[in-house]
C-alpha cells in the first residue's frame, strides 16, 4: 500500500469528506501521509455528494508525492560498544604499526620460500634435455652397434642410456644443490650501511662559501647569489645565476 503526502487541497477535501453526513469513519488530518486507497474512497464520496471534477482520483492527487518514512535515530553506542570499539582501533594501530617496523620482506625470502612458476618452466626443462639425452644415446649405440645380435645391441643401448641418465641426475642434483647454498648464503648476509661522508652546515658559512664560489665562477661573489650547474640550457658553460 502506497502512502501518499497531504497538499493542502487534499487536506482540504479530506476536511469536507469529514463533514459529509454519509461519513461514518472520519479520517485524521493531522496525520502525515494517508493511503492511495483511502484518496480513492474521498474521491467517489465527494463526487456523489457535489458532481464536481475538482474531486476526481487524478485532480486530488495532483502535487502529491510518495510519504517517506523519516530515518529511525542514531541509536546511542553502549559503554560496551565502546569499548570493544576502542580496544579494536588500539589493536589495529598496533598492527599497523607492527607492520611498519618489521624486517622488510626480501625477493630472496619469496625465491627461498615459493615455488615459482620460473622454477617450474626450468624444471621441465631439464627433464626434457635428460630424457632427449637418454634417447638419442640410446638410439646413437644402437646404430652404431649395428654388426651386433640384436640381445647384445638391445644390452648396450639399454647401459649407455641408464649410464647417461645417471650422470644427467647427478649433474642436476649439484646444480640444484649449488643454487639452495647460494639462496642460503645470500639470505644470511646482512645488509651494513656506513655513512661515507658528511657536511656541517652553519650560520655565516654558507655566504662565505658561496662567495668564494662567485669569484672562482667569476660572477661577482655578491652575497645572496646561488651558483648551480647542470643540463639547463643557460649560458655556454651551463652556469646560471639567481639574485636573492
Amino acid at each position: 500500500m502506497v502512502q501518499i503526502t497531504l497538499p493542502a487541497h487534499l487536506t482540504a477535501a479530506i476536511s469536507l469528506y469529514n463533514s459529509l453526513p454519509t461519513t461514518t469513519d472520519p479520517i485524521n488530518t493531522t496525520t502525515p501521509s494517508i493511503d492511495h486507497h483511502t484518496i480513492h474512497r474521498i474521491s467517489r464520496a465527494l463526487t456523489r455528494a457535489h458532481n464536481v471534477d475538482t474531486y476526481r482520483f487524478s485532480a486530488l492527487l495532483k502535487g502529491c508525492s510518495v510519504y517517506t518514512l523519516p530515518k529511525p535515530p542514531k541509536p546511542v553506542p553502549t559503554p560496551e560498544y565502546t569499548a570493544l570499539m576502542g580496544r579494536l582501533r588500539a589493536e589495529e594501530e598496533a598492527r599497523a604499526y607492527a607492520a611498519l617496523t618489521r624486517q622488510p620482506h626480501t625477493s630472496a625470502d619469496d625465491e627461498d620460500g615459493e615455488y615459482t612458476i620460473n622454477d617450474l618452466k626450468s624444471h621441465l626443462s631439464i627433464i626434457a634435455n635428460i630424457l632427449l639425452s637418454v634417447v638419442a644415446t640410446s638410439v646413437a649405440v644402437w646404430m652404431v652397434a649395428n654388426s651386433w645380435d640384436v640381445p647384445e645391441r638391445l644390452a648396450l643401448a639399454m647401459t649407455c642410456s641408464l649410464v647417461v641418465a645417471i650422470a644427467e641426475v647427478v649433474v642436476f642434483g649439484g646444480y640444484v644443490r649449488r643454487i639452495e647454498e647460494s639462496r642460503s648464503e645470500e639470505k644470511k648476509r646482512c645488509e651494513v650501511k656506513e655513512v661515507v661522508k658528511s657536511w656541517e652546515i652553519k650560520e655565516g658559512v654558507v655566504d662565505r662559501g658561496i662567495s668564494e664560489v662567485g669569484a672562482i665562477m667569476g660572477l661577482g661573489g655578491k652575497k645572496g647569489s646561488v651558483v648551480t650547474t647542470g643540463k639547463d640550457k643557460v649560458g655556454k658553460q651551463g652556469v646560471r645565476k639567481r639574485k636573492g
